[in-house]
C-alpha cells in the first residue's frame, strides 16, 4: 500500500476527500493547511527527491536495509532549528552516556528530548551498520543539493553525527504506526508509518505487557489490557510475546534489536507458549493482594485441594476456584459466539473486558484462559479503535 497516498504525510490521517497535494512534487498529500505547513520544513528537502532517492536504493540493492525509521530520523533533523542544532552539537554529540542534568521536555516534538534517549551508539558494529552510513551519506548529498547548508550553519560532519545518532534511537525507541485491516476472512494489522514518543519510548518491555496501544493517525493511544494495581510497572511489548515465541527466541531477540537481555517474569519463570498451555491452575491470586504476585514472590500456594496465602490467612478450596473459572469460560465463550454472528465488536470488547477482570481476580499468566480473553479484547479494541481500513 503507497500511504503517501491514502493518509497525510504529517499526521497520517485519512486525506479522502479533499487532498491538499504538495504542489512541487504531487508525491505526497496533506489532511490541512496546518498539517502542511507543519510538514513544510522537514519536506522542503525531500520534494521532488523521491523518485531519486527510491532508483538509487534500488540500483544499489539497499531497499531491504531501509527501515521506515530512517526518513522519520530524517524528517526530524530537517525540522530542527538553528537553535536545536547548535544545542545537540555542543550539549549532545560529545556525550557517550546519557546525562541525567539535562532539562529536557518530554514532548513528542522536542528536538533535545529525543537525543537523550538511549540508541546504544557507542555499539558501532561495522558489519551491521555499514548500510546506516550508506543512507546517512545519501541524505547529506540530498541536503547539500537542496542548499541546506547555505541555510543552516552546520557542517556535514556534525550532520552524519546527528542523523546516526538519530537512526540509532529511532532504532531502539520507534514505534511502528499501524492500522487495523477488516475484511470478511481475516482480521490483521499493516504498518502505514513510524513514530518517536518520548514519553512512551520510556516504557518497559515485557513478554507478558499489561497494556497494548493502538493509533489514531500518529497519536498514539495506550490502554491497560488487565486491571493494574497500584505499584505495579506498567509494561509493553517491542515485539516478541511469550504466546508466539519461545524464552529462547524472544530473548535473542531483545538482545540483537534493543540490546538487553530480558528478565521480565514470562523469561524468569519460562511461561510456555500459547500451544502448551492448559487449563491446569497455575497461580492463583489473593484478593487482598494487589499487583503482580508472582513477581512478589507472593500469592496462593496449595496444601491438598486448599489454596492458602503466603501473607494473609486468605483460603479457598481448589474446587471452588476451577468452579469460577469454568463459569468466566462459560461467558467468555458466549461473547464469541455472538460477535461472530453479529460482528458487533464495540458490545464485545466491554465483555471481554469484563470477563478479562473476572479471571485475573483469580489466576495471573500463564493462564490458557487469560490469554484467549486478551486475544479477543485485543482484536475488538483494535478493529474498533484507530486507524482502521476495510477491504471487500
Amino acid at each position: 500500500m503507497d500511504v503517501c497516498r491514502t493518509r497525510c504525510n504529517n499526521c497520517l490521517l485519512p486525506t479522502d476527500p479533499a487532498p491538499l497535494w504538495c504542489s512541487h512534487c504531487i508525491q505526497v498529500q496533506y489532511c490541512s493547511i496546518e498539517c502542511m505547513n507543519a510538514s513544510k520544513n522537514a519536506h522542503e528537502y525531500e520534494c521532488g527527491m523521491t523518485h531519486e532517492i527510491s532508483d538509487h536504493m534500488l540500483q544499489h540493492d539497499i531497499i531491504q536495509c531501509y527501515p521506515q525509521f530512517y526518513h522519520l530520523a530524517f524528517q526530524i533533523y530537517a525540522s530542527a532549528t538553528q537553535e536545536e542544532l547548535n544545542k545537540a552539537v555542543t550539549e549532545f554529540l560529545p556525550l557517550t552516556t546519557l546525562n541525567d542534568n539535562i532539562n529536557v521536555k518530554g514532548q513528542k516534538n522536542n528536538f533535545a528530548s529525543l537525543l537523550n534517549l538511549c540508541g546504544w551508539e557507542e555499539q558501532i558494529n561495522l558489519e551491521k551498520d555499514f548500510w546506516t552510513f550508506v543512507i546517512i551519506l545519501l541524505y547529506i548529498e540530498l541536503l547539500e543539493q537542496k542548499g541546506y547548508y547555505s541555510k543552516m550553519n552546520i557542517n556535514k560532519e556534525d550532520t552524519g553525527h546527528l542523523l546516526f545518532r538519530l537512526f540509532k534511537i529511532l532504532q531502539h525507541n520507534s514505534h511502528s504506526i499501524v492500522e487495523a485491516v477488516n475484511n470478511p476472512d481475516c482480521f490483521k494489522m499493516e504498518t502505514i508509518g513510524s513514530g518517536i514518543y518520548s514519553q512512551a519510548a520510556f516504557l518497559n518491555h515485557s513478554c507478558d505487557p499489561n497494556t497494548i496501544k493502538y493509533f489514531v493517525g500518529d497519536r498514539l493511544v495506550l490502554v491497560a489490557c488487565r486491571p493494574i494495581h497500584p505499584g505495579e510497572e506498567i509494561t509493553e511489548n517491542y515485539g516478541p510475546h511469550f504466546a508466539l515465541a519461545s524464552k529462547i527466541a524472544r530473548q535473542l531477540w531483545t538482545k540483537e534489536y534493543h540490546g538487553f537481555n530480558c528478565c521480565c517474569q514470562a523469561c524468569l519463570s519460562n511461561y510456555p507458549m500459547s500451544e502448551l498451555l492448559t487449563d491446569e491452575i497455575l497461580h492463583p491470586v489473593c484478593p487482598d493482594r494487589g499487583g503482580d504476585q508472582v513477581h512478589k514472590g507472593v500469592g496462593l500456594r496449595k496444601d491438598d485441594d486448599t489454596w492458602k496465602c503466603t501473607c494473609c490467612q486468605y483460603r479457598v478450596k481448589d474446587s471452588q476456584l476451577r468452579s469460577s473459572l469454568v463459569a468466566v469460560r462459560k461467558k467468555l465463550m458466549t461473547v464469541i459466539q455472538v460477535e461472530s454472528c453479529t460482528n458487533d465488536r464495540v458490545k464485545s470488547r466491554c465483555q471481554y473486558e469484563k470477563c478479562i477482570i473476572e479471571i485475573a481476580s483469580v489466576i495471573q499468566h500463564p493462564s490458557a484462559l487469560l490469554l484467549l480473553a486478551e486475544k479477543m479484547y485485543w482484536r475488538a479494541l483494535r478493529s474498533t479503535n484507530g486507524n482502521q481500513r476495510k477491504v471487500d
